[in-house]
């Protein structure tokens, strides 16, 4: 009996062994896929790097390949029961990336571009189909379930691609007349005078006021969004209570937004329109990000202390009677 428990425990044994030098493999072959890709993407990348140095907007971008493999080395377990890899999948998003590049390259993507937006396109493109090659050499090499494991971080790669200029133009519309319509509410409850040309423009007693693009909040308001992701995965285990944290990010920045078109307006009518040109309207915006973070970190803290409590309620032991 002895002697057959021994040789069921070698066989285990080496059944490990073999598993954990076919994962070994797996890992280094799709590191050397990735080398390869950044290797051929090297011109773009560059690019990119560029980019997020020079523009405010994208300044995070630099950051976010850290942060990716930051959270790929969190969430790494030996504990995994090896799978093949999910290839069908694989072939889906290596179409998809071959596809964008395919469409770059047939319809200007090695033309000049003409203006600093279509350079921006061009260059958002380029990069969406590395992540996607990336994530497709993921499928293809390593095995289903260490995948599952690191999607995450895989998805947070695909914040590194730029804004297409339809969609920023889109989501900075979208921050603009909603801010405008936040302020307008808080300077109709204040009491102020207001008179209302249109859904951007606002005449105060003492002055008329834009919401320009530039007041959309865009740039802080990525950053946060990014950071809920984050912070979702990290501190929340149920679906409900990371989607809630992130939506909540989107109220925020309009609240946020409305609320400093609200104190500049108040200013100028206080004060007079010379505030236009003060601080707190050229270099305010990491002042009123700050704030908005205070209501962000009190719902996280209030959701983890909430699933705290009821972890400690299904720790009762077993022993334990309850009436």
């Amino acid at each position: 009996m002895g002697s057959k428990q021994q040789a069921i425990d070698q066989i285990e044994q080496r059944w490990q062994s073999v598993s954990i030098l076919e994962s070994f493999k797996r890992s280094k072959a799709f590191i050397v896929a990735t080398a390869i890709l950044t290797v051929i993407f090297s011109i773009q990348l560059i690019d990119l790097a560029k980019l997020s140095l020079s523009s405010t907007l994208y300044s995070h971008i630099i950051l976010l390949p850290v942060v990716a493999l930051y959270l790929a080395w969190l969430e790494q377990s030996d504990q995994l029961i090896d799978s093949k890899p999910n290839r069908f999948l694989g072939l889906f998003f290596a179409l998809c990336g071959v596809a964008i590049l395919a469409w770059q390259f047939l319809y200007g993507g090695l033309r000049e571009a003409v203006s600093i937006e279509g350079e921006n396109d061009r260059l958002a493109y380029f990069i969406l189909s590395y992540v996607l090659l990336i994530i497709s050499s993921a499928l293809f090499l390593l095995d289903w379930n260490r995948f599952k494991t690191h999607m995450f971080s895989f998805g947070i790669l695909l914040f590194i691609v730029p804004f297409p200029s339809v969609a920023k133009t889109g989501i900075e519309s979208f921050l603009q007349y909603t801010s405008a319509e936040a302020a307008y509410q808080l300077f109709a409850l204040s009491g102020t005078p207001v008179l209302r040309h249109s859904d951007l423009i606002f005449e105060l007693p003492n002055i008329k006021l834009e919401v320009a693009p530039q007041c959309s909040g865009i740039r802080s308001s990525l950053v946060l969004l990014i950071v809920s992701i984050v912070a979702a995965k990290l501190f929340l285990t149920k679906t409900w209570k990371r989607w809630l944290l992130v939506l909540f990010v989107i109220p925020l920045a309009i609240i946020r937004n409305g609320v400093r078109v609200f104190t500049i307006g108040q200013l100028c009518t206080i004060k007079g329109p010379h505030m236009i040109d003060s601080w707190i309207h050229k270099s305010g915006g990491p002042l009123f990000f700050a704030l908005s973070l205070i209501p962000f970190f009190i719902l996280l803290l209030v959701l983890w202390k909430s699933e705290n409590r009821g972890n400690k309620v299904q720790r009762i032991p077993e022993s334990q009677t309850i009436i």
